[in-house]
């Protein structure tokens, strides 16, 4: 490392921190830290100044900051920084940490759709930046070993989930989701002619989804992933990510109606006159169920 990259790192770690320049003795610990990370990880694409800048917000205001930086995980923090990146080596390090943890979700009790669900809605916080929020790795300050920092965010998520399933109240009703109580008589007579048999069908066709294709759903509906970082997180091009979505409500629609034939006594031109109401307002539904 030249003298210029030197002084861009130590730049970068005193930017992160409350000191104006980087104290003497950093420049070493800083050092020292580059290589034990380097010395595991060689071949991750990560910027000295960057990880240096990480370094540094995680010694923060620390009195002794060269001990500090020498008592982090190295390369525990190089390797988050290279997740950050979208290092796809480090990514598929990451992913390996992750599916090392099922066995502790599942002595907590979680159902294997559980697991699914929160190892795959981790993995999205972990890597993707939403509107308002940087990526969940970054929130890794390399202080402890970033298998204890992943197992603390799994359970607590693990938590959440079981909570969910538990507490879920039995009276959500999808089809009150789907209609919209806005006074519109074809509506109301959807509501109160078709409730039931629509309530049926609709639950049928959600529920034959798999773990996968409600987190696909839930991504992009709740979570407001756009097709590019859909695509991101499943490593897929976006075109493949845009057929996923389209094939799963086309889906979702072709079970309903084809349910809802089995169900009512109706013609097929009723039938659609039917379904083209609940299309309107599939993706809205889709969301609220997702929710909850």
């Amino acid at each position: 490392m030249d003298s210029t990259q030197v002084a861009a790192m130590l730049a970068a770690f005193a930017s992160a921190t409350t000191w104006e320049i980087a104290p003497p003795d950093v420049e070493q610990a800083l050092l020292d830290a580059v290589k034990v990370a380097c010395d595991e990880w060689p071949t991750l694409d990560v910027s000295v100044v960057e990880f240096a800048r990480a370094v540094g917000a995680a010694v923060g205001d620390a009195e002794a900051p060269a001990a500090a930086v020498s008592g982090l995980h190295a390369a525990d923090l190089w390797l988050a920084c290279a997740c950050a990146r979208g290092d796809a080596v480090a990514v598929e390090a990451l992913d390996e940490r992750l599916r090392a943890l099922r066995p502790t979700l599942l002595r907590m009790g979680a159902s294997e759709d559980d697991i699914d669900e929160v190892l795959q809605g981790l993995r999205v916080t972990l890597l993707v930046s939403g509107e308002h929020r940087p990526a969940r790795i970054r929130g890794y300050r390399g202080r402890g070993e970033l298998r204890s920092w992943l197992k603390v965010a799994v359970v607590r998520d693990g938590v959440r989930a079981i909570r969910r399933r538990v507490d879920r109240p039995q009276a959500i009703d999808e089809v009150d989701l789907l209609m919209d109580p806005g006074g519109d008589p074809e509506h109301d007579r959807l509501k109160g002619s078709y409730a039931a048999s629509f309530r049926a069908a609709f639950r049928v066709a959600l529920d034959a989804l798999s773990p996968r294709e409600r987190n696909i759903l839930r991504y992009h509906l709740v979570d407001k992933l756009t097709i590019d970082e859909l695509g991101a997180v499943y490593r897929v091009h976006r075109s493949t990510a845009a057929r996923w979505l389209s094939r799963i409500r086309e889906g979702l629609f072709i079970s309903t109606r084809a349910d809802l034939m089995a169900r009512l006594a109706l013609s097929e031109h009723e039938l659609d006159s039917v379904l083209r109401i609940i299309g309107s307002r599939l993706d809205a539904s889709i969301t609220d169920h997702l929710r909850t």
